[in-house]
């Protein structure tokens, strides 16, 4: 089993292709994410590829119900952001969370959003040409 601070979660995370069983400092709660979705490489102007992962996760805070986390990686290039949308009809309205930069050469992850019944959740990364999200989930 890891055990990993909530700070280090996703640089563990985006080293993993699989669910991580993580339990967070302090916590005697197992949490395990699990790669839902995962964007195709977007190149972020002239120079940059910025690629997003969503993470659902069962067992949050010893939630029954998942939350979901997005999480975005920058190979070079300066300008990329994630975010998350959340909604509870499908979609056809959503609040979105504040965009959260990713440095460059380096990773980002949007807050935890519940994801239980009756939410549904999107993330998206923003790069320099435009968005792209992941499907309603």
């Amino acid at each position: 089993m890891f055990r990993l601070s909530r700070s280090a979660r996703p640089a563990a995370i985006a080293a993993m292709t699989c669910a991580v069983l993580a339990t967070g400092a302090g916590s005697a709660l197992a949490e395990t994410y699990v790669l839902r979705d995962s964007s195709p490489t977007m190149v972020t102007g002239s120079a940059g590829l910025c690629s997003m992962n969503r993470y659902e996760i069962e067992g949050y805070n010893g939630a029954s119900h998942e939350y979901a986390q997005g999480q975005a990686s920058l190979n070079g290039g300066t300008a990329c952001w994630i975010f998350i949308r959340q909604s509870k009809d499908g979609g056809a309205t959503y609040t979105q969370s504040d965009l959260v930069w990713v440095p460059a050469n380096g990773t980002a992850a949007t807050p935890v959003y519940y994801d239980g019944p009756g939410y549904w959740d999107q993330v998206c990364v923003q790069v320099q040409r435009g968005t792209w999200c992941d499907a309603w989930y």
